[in-house]
């Protein structure tokens, strides 16, 4: 971690024309540096700290997404009636994708050239929905090189499920398989970083890396559902400048 206020990736192999930052738990100064309006929490806090977002942070336009952890990636270059959706994608300059997390994966994708830049929200509905390939199905261009990088998320140490949830995954494809390890007692470790690779490259993503951040673990930084049923939520934003 370069600040304790917020981080910008640059251990992957992105285009210089794209920026991506990350908020933390710190970001804005105060207790509540949480970014979402979900159950009315912190009105003001949320409200205050969009706000200094835009003043202090991002030079650029941010539209924001509500999401419903589905596949439905919203680009914003066409004209929508909403906004409800997973993923955003834009090919315009000085406009931010962003989604909230707080477990899920917000997961980068862009292409060489920097032509586009899309961010998603990615959770095991995510994963089971298929919403990476609903974005490539988008931007399908046999010409780019795609490039995804997986943010701050739960490390497979801290994300038990039942077999329920590992036998629908092996019903879309039984080499879900490798991504669930058994704990013993009839649950599973299930490793969402891996299968969401592995899903990318499957889908046309040619470099994918992560960020090795895991938000269970970093209470100091990161928000973590799993860890304490908050409903608060970092963001990660990406644009083209």
């Amino acid at each position: 971690m370069k600040s304790e206020e917020y981080f910008s990736p640059d251990d992957w192999d992105r285009p210089g024309n794209i920026e991506v930052y990350v908020t933390t738990k710190k970001s804005f100064g105060k207790e509540c540096s949480s970014l979402s309006y979900i159950d009315g929490n912190n009105v003001i806090d949320v409200r205050n700290n969009r706000e200094s977002l835009l003043n202090k942070f991002l030079p650029c336009e941010v539209r924001w997404i509500k999401q419903v952890h589905g596949n439905k990636v919203i680009n914003f270059d066409a004209n929508n009636n909403s906004y409800v959706g997973d993923g955003a994608l834009t090919y315009k300059k000085d406009l931010a994708c962003c989604v909230l997390t707080a477990d899920c994966m917000p997961i980068v994708v862009t292409s060489n050239n920097g032509s586009f830049v899309s961010v998603l929200h990615v959770g095991r509905k995510g994963l089971q929905l298929q919403i990476i390939e609903s974005l490539l199905k988008k931007i399908n261009n046999s010409k780019s090189i795609y490039i995804a990088w997986i943010g701050p998320s739960i490390s497979e140490k801290y994300y038990i499920v039942d077999n329920f949830i590992r036998e629908n995954f092996l019903n879309i494809n039984t080499k879900y398989g490798q991504f669930f390890s058994s704990d013993g007692d009839n649950n599973y470790y299930m490793n969402l970083q891996d299968l969401a690779e592995y899903q990318l490259k499957n889908a046309g993503v040619d470099k994918v890396l992560k960020s090795g951040l895991c938000t269970y673990d970093r209470p100091d930084f990161f928000y973590s559902y799993r860890r304490t049923k908050t409903y608060e939520r970092f963001g990660t934003f990406a644009w083209i400048k």
